[in-house]
């Protein structure tokens, strides 16, 4: 139980300095000119906190970054090259 407490009291602080680092920044305002609602951003990350998709998101995210790293390789290695003169 108490593990789950701290999990919870550490997801909302993190939430509650993110809505501060956001007022004192002036992010919240230049959202709102652009029609973004703070609050449901950070209700948003608050709802990934809490259930674990960051963690999920992390790893699929390091799983796409080594592939399309290949890829860049490949595509820098074997790519079109200017034809011969």
């Amino acid at each position: 139980m108490k593990r789950i407490f701290l999990f919870v009291i550490t997801n909302l602080a993190i939430v509650v300095v993110l809505g501060i680092a956001m007022q004192l920044l002036g992010v919240d305002r230049m959202l709102a000119q652009d029609g973004f609602n703070p609050t449901a951003l950070l209700l948003m990350a608050a709802i990934f906190g809490f259930g674990g998709l960051a963690a999920s998101a992390a790893g699929v995210a390091k799983i796409l970054f080594f592939v399309f790293l290949v890829f860049a390789l490949v595509s820098f290695l074997f790519g079109r090259r200017s034809p011969a003169a």
